[in-house]
């Protein structure tokens, strides 16, 4: 396991040294590089569910996915037959062939902190595809293994292209979801589902939506500030429609969340 983090760690410094330094300096939106994260899981509940894969992803706007990294996770417990529907992967192949939860979130964590000390990567903002679920889920497993919350050095830089959707087209009709993004912004997803499909294609999505001239001139650190108000502004508007639907528990559910956990 240490050999195979040396050489995801390797890997990932290689296709670093291929980027553009200070990318975001450059008002050249074709020389953005992002990082990406992404989960497959037992279910939909972050608080009981469980982790069955997590990948990294180095993705450029030009160039696309230049590196990734992913831990199959043996979760401890059975994976339902929906949830194997969805990603494909079942209770005995994580039993036989994944790493435990905490070895994978030790990997994930010492890849995101060796890139914040790269100097070609530091700084970069991580793309996370509605973050309150997988940094929620992160956030419970850390906790249920390693005793604290899910700490990351790029907590301050999360781009959610699914907040970002929403304020850049707010009435646009039909789902939001990642397959829908990736169809509305001419990203080609192949084996959706998987976790480093999603998070490379979440990373894909996020680029082009960095193309408008809204977001093109803020920072990574002022576009994750900025996503705090307008998630805010989107939970009060679908708790309002909740509330007109005569649905004030679901409501003030809604209204109960955060972002990005």
């Amino acid at each position: 396991m240490v050999n195979q983090l040396e050489d995801a760690r390797s890997r990932l410094f290689r296709a670093a040294e291929t980027l553009v330094e200070d990318t975001w300096t450059c008002q050249h939106s074709e020389e953005h590089a992002v990082l990406g994260l992404d989960t497959e899981t037992t279910g939909t509940d972050t608080e009981t569910d469980r982790i069955v894969t997590i990948s990294l992803v180095l993705v450029s706007a030009s160039r696309g996915l230049l590196w990734e990294a992913t831990w199959l996770v043996n979760p401890g417990v059975e994976i339902p037959e929906a949830a194997t529907a969805v990603h494909g992967i079942t209770t005995q192949q994580a039993a036989t062939d994944g790493t435990s939860t905490d070895v994978a979130l030790d990997g994930v964590l010492s890849l995101l902190y060796a890139a914040e000390h790269h100097r070609m990567l530091t700084q970069l903002p991580i793309v996370v595809f509605n973050a309150p679920f997988d940094l929620g889920l992160l956030d419970a497993e850390s906790r249920r293994h390693c005793g604290l919350g899910w700490e990351m050095p790029q907590r301050g830089r999360i781009l959610d292209p699914l907040v970002l959707d929403k304020h850049l087209d707010p009435y646009r009709k039909g789902k939001r979801i990642l397959t829908a993004q990736a169809e509305h912004y001419g990203i080609e997803l192949v084996d959706a589902h998987s976790s480093a499909a999603d998070a490379a294609a979440s990373c894909a999505v996020a680029l082009r939506q960095l193309r408008n001239m809204r977001l093109a001139t803020l920072t990574p650190v002022q576009l994750h500030e900025r996503q705090i108000t307008w998630a805010a502004a989107q939970r009060s508007s679908f708790a309002g429609w909740l509330r007109r639907q005569g649905r004030p528990k679901d409501a003030a559910e809604v209204l109960s969340r955060g972002w990005p956990l």
